[in-house]
């Protein structure tokens, strides 16, 4: 059975209002996000490590004139050391997803679709994905569209939280990301304490049970 015109024309009504009513959350996250990469800033072994957007890509996906249902932001991490210049350590990544434009047939069985999400990845320098990808090692969008088997093939989970890179040489254990449904993230501290600190902690050589609260919501996404 084929939907309607008047089916196709109320569901397109209310998911429009559900987005008008949503905007100045999601408005409030992207820029809480973005403004957090730009001032990330902890120490670790000594060495202060800091957060910049220079040279990082500004990709959005599954998108058109009328709306895009994804929208990123990247930052490089750098290491201080008492000499010498900021060493490049490597890069976090953050996507706000709302939805995303693949067929749900044919899309890999991940446990985050069907809601929106604040997907968020890092990658170290040296890892595999940065020596072996054009994009640098920034965990793009492109990675995250689920009609692309090239991309998609290489996600798999890899511990409670965390998803990983994997080629034929296994998991990367320098690469990965993990997802948190948006509607966990209702104010700043909520970003503070299930994204930025646990992708602190991760650079800071924390274990997965360490590095995440007990509590964190990115659990049920990676089952």
């Amino acid at each position: 059975m084929t939907q309607s015109d008047e089916e196709k024309a109320r569901i397109l009504w209310h998911s429009a209002k559900n987005v008008f009513a949503s905007y100045k959350h999601l408005d409030a996250l992207y820029g809480a996000v973005d403004e957090n990469f730009c001032e990330i800033s902890f120490k670790h072994d000594g060495d202060n490590f800091t957060g910049d957007q220079s040279n990082c890509p500004k990709d959005g996906h599954f998108d058109s004139d009328w709306v895009n249902l994804v929208w990123s932001s990247h930052a490089n991490l750098r290491a201080q050391k008492k000499k010498g210049r900021p060493k490049l350590v490597g890069t976090v990544s953050a996507h706000l997803m709302l939805a995303d434009g693949g067929d749900a047939d044919l899309a890999p069985d991940w446990t985050w679709r069907g809601q929106p999400c604040l997907i968020a990845g890092w990658h170290e320098e040296g890892s595999r994905m940065a020596s072996e990808w054009d994009d640098g090692g920034y965990w793009t969008v492109d990675w995250f569209d689920p009609t692309d088997e090239d991309s998609t093939g290489h996600i798999s989970a890899g511990g409670k939280c965390i998803w990983r890179y994997k080629d034929e040489m296994g998991l990367d254990l320098k690469t990965g990301f993990f997802v948190v449904p948006i509607f966990d993230l209702t104010s700043e501290e909520d970003l503070e304490k299930h994204v930025f600190k646990p992708l602190i902690r991760l650079f800071q050589g924390a274990s997965e049970d360490d590095a995440f609260p007990e509590d964190s919501p990115a659990v049920r996404t990676a089952k």
